[in-house]
C-alpha cells in the first residue's frame, strides 16, 4: 500500500505564483519518486515569513495528516517558519513530515536549521533597520550613490558585533552537532576531506543548508571543533 502525503505550500504574497509553482513541482516530484499518493487538494498559505500565529492552512494540513495517517510534505524547511518554537510545536504534534530539500533530516538537524533560519531573519531585520536609519540621516553615500540597505556597514558597532557573535555561535553549534558523525567515519579509515564530504552529502545539510558538501567545508568543521575542544580544555 502506497504511503499517503498531505502537501503544504506557503508564499509571502498573493503575487508569488512562480514560487508556488516551484514548491508544487518539488513536492509532486518527491512523492512520485517515493511511490506515494498525494491527497488533494494541497493546503496553501499566503502570509509573511515572520507571522506564525494565524497559520490556518498549516493547522488544517496537520489535522488532515493526522486523520489520514499521512506524511506532511513541504518543498523547503523555511516554508514552515523561521521560528524555533514553532518548529518544535510542529514536531510535538506527532505528525510525520518531510522537507523535499532535505528528506534525510532528523529531529536534531531540523532544529538546527530552524535556529539558523530564525537568526538569519533577525540579522536581515537589523540590517534593514540600520539601513533605513542611515538613509534617513544622510540620504546618499559620500560618492553620491543611494545607500544600500543590505550593507551591514550601515549598522552601529554594537549591531555589527552582535551579528558577528551570533554568526560565530551558530557556526560553533553546527560544528558540535555534526563532528560526531565525521569522527565516526574517520575511525573507520575515511580520512580525506573529499571522501568525508561525499559521505555527508545527502545525509546532512551543509552549514548554509545546502545538500552537497565540499571538502573545504568538512575541513572547516573539523578545525572549528578542534578549536572548541581546546577552549574547553
Amino acid at each position: 500500500m502506497s504511503r499517503k502525503f498531505v502537501a503544504y505550500f506557503r508564499v509571502s504574497t498573493k503575487k508569488q505564483s512562480l514560487g508556488l509553482d516551484a514548491q508544487r513541482e518539488a513536492v509532486e516530484r518527491y512523492i512520485a519518486q517515493a511511490g506515494g499518493q498525494l491527497l488533494a487538494p494541497p493546503y496553501v498559505e499566503r502570509e509573511s515569513g515572520t507571522s506564525h500565529e494565524n497559520r490556518i492552512e498549516l493547522h488544517k494540513a496537520i489535522a488532515k495528516a493526522k486523520e489520514e495517517n499521512a506524511v506532511l510534505c513541504i518543498a523547503k524547511l523555511d516554508r514552515l517558519a523561521r521560528n524555533v518554537a514553532f518548529i518544535s510545536q510542529l514536531m510535538d504534534s506527532g505528525v510525520e513530515f518531510v522537507a523535499c530539500d532535505n528528506p534525510h533530516a532528523n529531529r536534531m538537524t531540523i532544529q538546527i536549521m530552524a535556529v539558523m533560519a530564525e537568526q538569519e531573519a533577525r540579522f536581515i531585520q537589523e540590517r534593514t533597520v540600520a539601513g533605513l536609519a542611515a538613509l534617513k540621516q544622510r540620504g546618499v553615500t559620500k560618492t553620491g550613490k543611494p545607500v544600500r540597505l543590505g550593507n551591514p556597514n550601515n549598522g552601529t558597532p554594537e549591531q555589527t558585533k552582535r551579528m558577528h557573535d551570533g554568526a560565530k555561535a551558530k557556526a560553533d553549534a553546527y560544528a558540535q552537532s555534526i563532528i560526531g558523525e565525521i569522527r565516526k567515519w574517520q575511525a573507520k579509515g575515511i580520512t580525506t576531506y573529499k571522501d568525508l564530504a561525499d559521505i555527508l552529502t545527502g545525509k546532512f545539510p551543509t552549514p548554509r543548508g545546502a545538500e552537497v558538501w565540499q571538502a573545504t567545508q568538512v575541513r572547516r568543521i573539523i578545525d572549528r571543533a578542534v578549536n572548541l575542544q581546546n577552549l574547553v580544555c
